[in-house]
């Protein structure tokens, strides 16, 4: 699992896309990807979980290119004696 903290925005953010971007990759609903958007257009951070590192990572640059500002962390797993 990895975590994605969002902190910034570039003006000509196109905000659409990267709705998009973060619902395909994050499985999050339209109303929940806008919330994080617009979340970070009035400069306040915003975090989300990704279930794989790779696509987190993806997801980063892809909203890099788009114009926000994104950085991924590794989630640790935790183990469970069974």
């Amino acid at each position: 699992m990895s975590r994605i903290k969002v902190s910034g925005w570039k003006p000509g953010l196109n905000t659409v896309k990267a709705i998009k971007a973060i619902r395909e990759t994050a499985r999050l609903s339209l109303d929940e990807a806008s919330a994080i958007v617009n979340q970070v257009l009035r400069n306040e951070e915003a975090t989300f979980d990704v279930s794989c590192l790779d696509d987190a990572n993806e997801l980063a640059q892809a909203l890099a290119r788009l114009g926000m500002s994104a950085h991924v962390s590794e989630i640790p797993s935790v183990m469970t004696e069974g």
